[in-house]
């Protein structure tokens, strides 16, 4: 049995598009929550409530990305697929917007210690 067209950009597409949307809003995270006080890189990488947020966040945009997936995939998969990219293309331009816009003034609050 051979993938439909729709399925094969399904399988490409809605991925890299999750983990870039996925990525941008963990920069934002990570540009709110950050930790410059340390004994450890381990401190740092997996014990910062920036991590903890971002797979939070990663982990609901899954859990809705699937239903949206599943859910409107019965009834009409091409609708599920085309809506799926289209919020994932949606929250991309608007977090890489939101990102642009807010970086330099979170960057410039960051105080060395």
């Amino acid at each position: 049995l051979l993938p439909d067209w729709y399925s094969i950009i399904a399988i490409y597409l809605i991925p890299i598009l999750f983990v870039c949307v996925t990525i941008l809003i963990s920069l934002l995270i990570n540009l709110t929550y950050y930790k410059l006080k340390w004994k450890s890189e381990q401190e740092v990488v997996k014990n910062s409530m920036a991590v903890v947020l971002s797979m939070f966040v990663g982990f609901g945009i899954e859990i809705v990305l699937s239903g949206l997936l599943v859910g409107l995939g019965i009834f009409n998969p091409i609708l599920a697929i085309s809506l799926s990219i289209g919020v994932l293309l949606v929250a991309l331009v608007v977090f890489y917007i939101v990102l642009n816009s807010v970086f330099v003034k979170k960057m410039n609050k960051i105080e060395e210690f």
